[in-house]
């Protein structure tokens, strides 16, 4: 598990508000498939105060990452 300085450091965002769109380019993302089960989820903004709710097949649509049996 990373700290949060090591999340802020590879991310840009701290701990809380981590987004998956605008991560630096050769960042691997990786969601766990599970998440497109729910009809709608809560995404990080870049801001730990703020965050985005967006149905899952949205989601799935804008996803650019790796989906994965993480749980």
């Amino acid at each position: 598990m990373a700290t949060p300085n090591e999340v802020q450091a590879t991310t840009g965002y701290r701990v809380g508000g981590v987004s998956p769109f605008g991560a630096p380019d050769g960042l691997t993302k990786v969601i766990d498939e599970s998440v497109f089960s729910e009809p709608r989820v809560n995404i990080g903004s870049g801001t730990p105060e703020i965050g985005i709710e967006l149905s899952s097949s949205d989601l799935r649509r804008a996803w650019s990452g790796t989906v994965a049996k993480i749980t």
